[in-house]
């Protein structure tokens, strides 16, 4: 007897629950239903097939979103206050010098308690911890963000991102990956909140004024690939130098890797579809080597891959596949490099 990931992978099976099977094919499937125990299963793997998928993220619309959270954060707008000047008039010249140093000494109180009291205020604000918000998804789990500002973060599974839990027109827009992966969605704005957009890993930051892009964060690297906009990545100081950080501009198409222990600083043009894909229903493959694959679905689902023939992992992979589930994954994959595939547990064996 099948279990349930058996039965989903077989692709005999998918086409009798899409109804595509005939024939002898269809009256097999049919009498296995008669049995009890095959019916129960059947029901299972029907609510799985129509139910277990993932999302794309939708974009909201930024100006109601925006309106939404002055309303909620109840930013004060402080309006001009306009002071009329007394009625001019005429003083002999000994009066006049009289009053110029009356005002000079008035002013320079005035600038001193200025100082002072600016001082105490930039003070006073530093002094306030800031609440911080913590995402962290498990393996198999993916999670979808909405930023105050209306910018949108996939969050891939086993990463964790962290960022302000609450933000006033003083926020900076600026975010945490401290391991993982992460699609960005940034709103392009320009009122009470920074034009600018960051995002800070262990190995240096990407800063955007609008753009879609992708952060990979994992190891010993971080990896940045660029789907629309402009970013800069700034590396961070090697063995704690002096010098001023290593900047360099990633335009769309482009992927770069970069890493805190490494002086490279280089923007590669390659395909970089699976870079931004991963979170969709499908995946796009350009020439994308099997070895990569199968270090993502690790990533992805805390499981062992081995693959018996090592050529394999060279083997390059383009077109589209289903990225709904694991079991649907590793069965196109297998199909695609004519290959077997099998799971035991934590194990999937590509090959005999």
């Amino acid at each position: 007897m099948m279990d349930l990931e058996e039965l989903l992978s077989d692709e005999s099976f998918q086409r009798f629950l899409e109804g595509k099977a005939r024939g002898e094919e269809r009256l097999q499937w049919e009498s296995w239903l008669k049995d009890p125990a095959n019916r129960q299963l059947y029901e299972r793997a029907k609510t799985m097939w129509q139910e277990l998928h993932f999302r794309p993220a939708a974009v909201p619309d930024v100006e109601k979103e925006w309106q939404r959270l002055k309303s909620r954060l109840r930013l004060r707008q402080d309006s001009a206050k306009i002071l009329t000047l007394p009625q001019q008039r005429t003083f002999s010249h000994q009066k006049r010098r009289s009053f110029f140093w009356v005002g000079m000494m008035a002013a320079a109180m005035l600038l001193f308690f200025s100082y002072f009291l600016i001082r105490y205020e930039v003070g006073r604000k530093s002094a306030i911890p800031v609440r911080m918000q913590e995402i962290v998804t498990e393996f198999g789990q993916r999670a979808t963000v909405h930023l105050p500002d209306g910018t949108v973060v996939i969050l891939n599974a086993n990463s964790k991102l962290r960022y302000p839990a609450s933000w006033t027109e003083d926020t900076p827009r600026r975010v945490s990956l401290l391991y993982g992966e992460a699609y960005f969605d940034v709103v392009r704005i320009s009122n009470s909140f920074s034009s600018e957009f960051q995002v800070v890993t262990e190995d240096g930051t990407v800063t955007v004024k609008g753009t879609k892009f992708s952060v990979y964060c994992r190891s010993t690297f971080t990896r940045v690939a660029l789907e629309e906009g402009l970013i800069e990545v700034t590396r961070k100081e090697v063995g704690g130098t002096r010098q001023k950080p290593a900047r360099v501009l990633v335009r769309p198409g482009q992927y770069l890797k970069f890493s805190r222990k490494s002086n490279r600083l280089v923007p590669v043009s390659a395909p970089i579809q699976l870079y931004l894909t991963w979170w969709k229903e499908e995946i796009v493959l350009d020439k994308t080597p099997f070895r990569e694959i199968v270090q993502r679905i690790e990533e992805t689902y805390g499981v062992d891959v081995v693959v018996t023939d090592p050529k394999l992992l060279t083997r390059t992979l383009s077109g589209s596949l289903s990225n709904r589930n694991l079991a649907l994954l590793t069965s196109a994959l297998a199909k695609a490099l004519n290959v077997s595939v099998r799971q035991d547990g934590d194990l999937i064996i590509f090959g005999k």
